[in-house]
């Protein structure tokens, strides 16, 4: 995905701390491409 050039929106897994978001932007700078928007998983709400 990061050869593309395109934006890519990461939204956050589960088992990953939001600290250790920066591996995942850092593995697409590796890759070349500096577009990467990081989006929390949010909450649903039940009534």
């Amino acid at each position: 995905m990061a050869k593309t050039g395109a934006v890519i929106n990461v939204k956050k897994p589960q088992f990953v701390s939001p600290g250790q978001m920066g591996n995942i932007v850092d593995k697409f700078h590796e890759g070349g491409n500096d577009k990467v928007i990081l989006c929390d998983r949010g909450r649903e709400l039940r009534l």
